[in-house]
């Protein structure tokens, strides 16, 4: 059975106590590492996909960054990244964002917040401050840097989720919202993306306030 998140941490214990708890409460099987280096884990052939969760308290990010590749997530989609123990600075998460990272756990966030954030991020969503995903958008806006621009004929329930993703609403919200089911709006969604010629769902919302 494939491994669904790797825990790279320089603290074996607690890493260990997580990954117990992780298989308990929602099901995911972890495994653990004290090594960075996960070459030989994202070059791997994957049926699905996987995070890689990394423990940024005492850690060496810079190496990780260098020893897992830039952009990671855009020539393997099948990893995902995500941090954990994570101070509370934005630049940090602008940095995360940037790098692909999808998902960002703090220090302070209690256990219940890695059981809920991280079967999401492995169904697709973005897990980020609202705050922060807004003040990326309005950077994003102000750049000069083109977004890439496609001619694209949205339906009208594509556009309605469309606006929706931009609003920072996630996948059970415009399920509940549009009474669809999830499988539904995970379709429209990989649709969208098509159209408009984007590879996740940050880049969607990008998208949506640059045309909408």
């Amino acid at each position: 059975m494939e491994t669904d998140v790797h825990i790279v941490s320089p603290r074996n214990l607690q890493s260990k106590l997580m990954a117990s708890f992780l298989q308990r409460t929602t099901g995911l099987k972890c495994a653990c590492s004290t090594d960075s280096d996960l070459s030989p884990v994202v070059d791997k052939k994957h049926d699905r996909a996987f995070l890689i969760l990394f423990d940024c308290l005492g850690s060496d990010l810079g190496k990780f960054w260098i020893g897992l590749g830039v952009g990671v997530n855009s020539r393997h989609n099948k990893c995902l990244i995500a941090l954990f123990n994570a101070s509370p600075h934005r630049k940090l998460e602008y940095e995360a964002i940037n790098r692909g990272v999808r998902g960002i756990f703090l220090d302070n966030d209690p256990p219940d917040v890695l059981a809920k954030g991280l079967p999401a991020i492995l169904k697709g969503e973005l897990w980020f401050s609202r705050e922060t995903l807004v003040e990326c958008l309005l950077r994003e806006e102000d750049s000069k840097k083109p977004l890439r621009q496609t001619d694209t004929s949205l339906t009208l329930r594509q556009t309605e989720i469309l606006i929706m993703v931009a609003s920072g609403l996630r996948n059970p919200e415009i399920a509940e919202r549009l009474c669809i089911s999830q499988h539904t709006v995970k379709a429209h969604l990989h649709n969208i993306y098509g159209k408009i010629d984007v590879p996740n769902r940050f880049q969607a919302a990008i998208w949506a306030s640059k045309n909408f």
